[in-house]
């Protein structure tokens, strides 16, 4: 039998926010109380918390004062923390469905859920491969599994040990500006829990504008559901937990709920609304990690080769929108969107172009995430802030594959989502293997062999982003 354990993100510092409420008003509140007491020996305890002060009359009033506000902002914060742990909408029990999978269509592996009287058998008119159905009535459940619609014999899936799945579920996120790593704790957790049937709780605190202090802080699985101990297997693998991103791990199994949870979120946060207002019916955005400090410095991070590109701008987009980080950012990035624009004008000379850029705070932030949601079709370069905009996304998403350096390359996550396999991504790695030269560091001269790596990198970097064979080789990547 699965043991039932508690699956728990906490992040941001909601506790420290207890604390310290607690703090100010113990010391700004409780010891004056007590000090002022008669039947307390005053000095003493005036030395211990500081408020020696209260032996001068003439500043009494001012100090009074002073303990007055500082009590009222300690119970402010207390208030609000309180008003936050109960403020985040649960989930769970009262969804139509939890999809296992992670993709959206109707021949997905479903759990479907009532807590109506439950039919003699399941729905029939799903017939397609591995139909996964539960039943409930009154907490007695059925469970039906229909391969290729051919068979309706009931087969109930293993429940979940410590064996199948013992990953620990404990996750931190210390503010907006990490939102991407951030949030694979959390997702990974939300799919560990989906897969074992465990419930899943959270913790959040607002954290500024950011809409994570938004995020649900309880999921429950359906009544009966037990977990899949096959899909538990395969799910909870990830050598780093903290960075589940990095490998086909749970969050894989949870792309429904990702949906429900972001798109509340949203709502609830008021950006969804905003974004949707400034976004076209056919609109493409466009999103990609392209900065000075990672330009040909990481091995998992890079522009994207054009032919990303090639599909995911149709006949009809009137619009192309650039989602980037922020204002002033590398030179060289700015003449690859110039690039990128001219590779899309050669198809669709009448295409618009908009370049957005953020600024590193919560609110930027949040507003690009929630931009990168609600796009009617996303081309993303490889990026763990994308990553989780574009498994809550549902239009169209075209990504190239992921860098070997990932631990994964692709993976099915939907028809909804198109990986250009003819697509690359320019990594430090291939401009060392593939164009023959390195980007200094920081700390070494900017000259390779005598020329300024820059003009290298526009002599050999942008024709291989533009796929020029000449420097560029198609890889037909496998996941």
């Amino acid at each position: 039998m699965a043991e039932e354990t508690s699956t728990t993100v906490v992040f941001d510092y909601s506790f420290l926010s207890y604390l310290t409420g607690a703090l100010i008003m113990l010391v700004f509140v409780v010891a004056p109380i007590a000090a002022m007491s008669e039947h307390i020996y005053p000095s003493r305890l005036m030395v211990a918390v500081g408020i020696w002060a209260m032996k001068k009359r003439r500043v009494l009033p001012l100090f009074i004062r002073l303990l007055s506000v500082m009590s009222l902002l300690g119970m402010v914060l207390l208030l609000s923390t309180y008003w936050q742990s109960i403020h985040h909408q649960s989930l769970g029990r009262d969804d139509s469905h939890l999809e296992l999978g992670g993709k959206k269509e109707a021949d997905d592996v479903q759990l479907v859920t009532s807590t109506k009287t439950c039919p003699k058998s399941c729905p029939s008119q799903y017939t397609s491969a591995e139909s996964l159905y539960v039943c409930c009535n009154r907490g007695r459940c059925s469970v039906t599994v229909i391969p290729d619609g051919n068979s309706s014999a009931p087969i109930i899936p293993l429940p979940v040990t410590t064996d199948d799945c013992a990953m620990s579920s404990m996750g931190w996120i210390a503010g907006s500006s990490r939102i991407g790593n951030g949030m694979s704790t959390y997702w990974h957790a939300l799919g560990v829990a989906a897969v074992t049937g465990q419930p899943f709780r959270g913790h959040a605190t607002m954290g500024g504008s950011t809409f994570m202090g938004y995020l649900p802080t309880q999921w429950d699985p359906p009544d009966g559901w037990r977990g899949d101990a096959e899909k538990a297997k395969a799910a909870c693998h990830c050598a780093r937990p903290q960075f589940a991103h990095e490998c086909v791990g749970a969050w894989t199994e949870a792309r429904g709920l990702i949906r429900d949870f972001v798109n509340d979120t949203l709502y609830r946060a008021g950006l969804a609304q905003r974004a949707l207002a400034d976004t076209l019916p056919d609109e493409v955005f466009v999103h990609q990690r392209c900065a000075w400090e990672t330009l040909l410095l990481h091995n998992m991070y890079g522009p994207m080769s054009f032919s990303v590109f090639r599909d995911a701008v149709k006949s009809t987009t009137t619009r192309v929108t650039f989602i980037e980080g922020k204002a002033g950012g590398s030179w060289l990035c700015d003449k690859i969107r110039h690039s990128v624009q001219g590779y899309i004008r050669k198809y669709h000379p009448d295409v618009s172009f908009r370049v957005l850029l953020g600024e590193d705070n919560p609110e930027s932030i949040s507003m690009d995430f929630a931009r990168l949601v609600y796009a009617p079709i996303l081309v993303r370069g490889p990026s763990s802030f994308n990553l989780w905009a574009a498994l809550a996304n549902q239009g169209q998403v075209y990504s190239p594959p992921n860098p070997h350096t990932w631990g994964w390359t692709t993976t099915d996550l939907g028809s909804d989502w198109h990986w250009v396999t003819t697509a690359r991504v320019l990594t430090r790695a291939i401009a060392r293997d593939e164009l023959n030269f390195l980007r200094p560091k920081e700390n070494e001269p900017p000259e390779v062999n005598g020329i300024p790596w820059t003009d290298v990198f526009i002599e050999r970097a942008m024709p291989w982003l533009q796929e020029d064979p000449q420097w560029f080789k198609h890889i037909m990547s496998s996941s």
